[in-house]
């Protein structure tokens, strides 16, 4: 158990470590790279593909009714789209007992509210796996301590 302690400790030191963090930044930095250039061949795909089905509607119908088709189906394709960002981007308002004005006149409700489902969760984990809770503990102490005291240099 002591190992296991030991070990979790250098793992919170490697995981707040300056350069570990410069070189989580930098892959999250290419990952966002190739995730843009992933989306922009995908747009040259989409457009080749449309360019190829008017050039296969071209051999069988004048141009004009071949545009017409290649356009209406990239604006259906456009408005499904819409349809599923505009549903998925939909959020429920709040209730009314949750307003800015009456959190802000009980700030201690408003906390207990808020961590009353943590504390719940953390007294049931705790009954259910009291080893994993206890080394969660000391994880978060070891963290807490780690971020809240800084050695000088």
């Amino acid at each position: 158990m002591l190992a296991l302690a030991v070990h979790l400790a250098r793992l919170v030191a490697a995981a707040t470590d300056r350069a570990y963090l410069e070189r989580r930044a930098k892959a999250a930095a290419v990952t966002s790279a190739a995730w843009l250039v992933a989306g922009v061949m995908a747009l040259v795909a989409a457009i080749f593909l449309l360019i190829a089905v008017f050039a296969a509607l071209l051999e069988v119908m004048p141009a004009w009714g071949a545009a017409l088709i290649v356009a209406a189906v990239a604006v259906i394709l456009a408005g499904a789209a819409v349809l599923v960002a505009n549903r998925a981007g939909r959020h429920e308002p709040l209730p009314r007992s949750e307003t800015i004005e009456e959190l802000a006149s009980d700030p201690q409700a408003a906390a207990a509210a808020a961590m009353a489902p943590l504390v719940d969760e953390a007294l049931r984990a705790t009954r259910e796996r009291p080893g994993e809770t206890l080394l969660s503990a000391l994880a978060a102490g070891l963290i807490a301590g780690r971020l809240l005291h800084k050695p000088k240099r």
